[in-house]
């Protein structure tokens, strides 16, 4: 229950961006904003893993290494992860809790 989340495209998160000179626009990636500060792509992923249970807290270790290199290797992923988890073309409803969440 840490986390809430949302698309950027919404107007609520355009709110939320736009103190940080961010536009949904411009950020057609994975954004975290938590304690004042910004954190995109590799960054917010792995910080966002360090919250979660184990094993997946255990990727924060990747935080040491070099911001370049994460990023190269998440855009990678993110260039074949339909081929990795598959392609859908509907929405999974969520549960109350998860959407409770939702900004």
């Amino acid at each position: 229950g840490y986390f809430r989340f949302g698309a950027s495209q919404s107007p609520q998160a355009a709110a939320l961006l736009a103190p940080y000179g961010l536009s949904r626009e411009t950020t057609r990636r994975i954004i975290l904003i938590e304690d004042g500060q910004v954190y995109l792509r590799s960054t917010a992923t792995l910080r966002i893993a360090a919250r979660l249970r184990a094993p997946w807290n255990a990727a924060r270790v990747f935080l040491l290494v070099p911001v370049p290199v994460r990023d190269a290797v998440y855009r990678v992923v993110a260039a074949i992860r339909h081929r990795i988890a598959g392609r859908s073309n509907a929405c999974e409803i969520p549960p109350r809790e998860i959407r409770e969440r939702m900004i």
